[in-house]
């Protein structure tokens, strides 16, 4: 094989291997994305999955009160004021977790996809 042949069949490796680098750079940034999306949905149905305990706890204390003849003010109506308080203290704690989880997911796919662009010779320069 002549050096012309050599020549050409590096650069063609190099294009390859350029072409794989990006192909895997972009996957990862789209896999980052999606896991933050996954994320978001988990969250969500977490939220309403506790909205709907929430309002089961809420209505059978409000039942029980009712039963028992206690008028819901005074310290029946600030436990029940206090507790819907809380309730939506955790929830809202949920939901920062989870935008945190999902933050982190995206810079975990894009920093992969910035080491797969770091392999390509020049990349950076």
């Amino acid at each position: 094989m002549g050096p012309e042949i050599l020549a050409v069949l590096g650069t063609v490796g190099k294009v390859a291997a350029t072409g794989a680098s990006l192909y895997g750079a972009y996957s990862s940034y789209e896999a980052g994305q999606d896991a933050a999306k996954m994320a978001d949905k988990e969250t969500a149905e977490n939220i309403r999955r506790a909205n709907a305990e929430d309002r089961a706890k809420n209505a059978e204390n409000r039942a029980r009160l009712a039963a028992s003849g206690v008028q819901s003010t005074g310290s029946p109506g600030l436990f029940l004021k206090e507790q819907q308080d809380e309730q939506s203290r955790q929830k809202s704690w949920m939901k920062k977790a989870g935008d945190y989880r999902a933050d982190a997911l995206k810079d975990q796919g894009t920093s992969s996809a910035l080491g797969s662009l770091a392999q390509i010779p020049g990349y950076w320069t």
